[in-house]
């Protein structure tokens, strides 16, 4: 019942655990969200693709973020095998520059 990741930090599972609870009660008085029609993708004007677009993003990321984060917490380790150049480096500047 409880899918809360766990970390192993007591004050940020106890904050997760809180919302949590806090959502169910809230979705006990308010109710489910109701259901969006959303019309066919070739009746959208650009507007409201671009916007349908963008919410199939968001959603993806946010579906996959606690997998993102639970392998970097498995790992320990950042993704980038090499490390990021940053923006006030003289050769990125110069390289940028061209």
């Amino acid at each position: 019942m409880n899918d809360a990741p766990v970390t192993g930090k007591t004050i940020i599972d106890t904050i997760t655990k809180g919302l949590s609870w806090l959502d169910r009660q809230v979705e006990m008085i308010v109710g489910p969200a109701q259901p969006v029609t959303v019309p066919a993708p070739a009746d959208l004007t650009d507007v409201q693709l671009h916007q349908a677009i963008h919410d199939v993003g968001a959603t993806l990321l946010n579906r996959h973020g606690p997998l993102l984060q639970d392998s970097f917490a498995r790992h320990g380790r950042p993704h980038f095998t090499v490390g990021l150049q940053r923006a006030d480096d003289p050769e990125l500047r110069e390289l940028l520059a061209r």
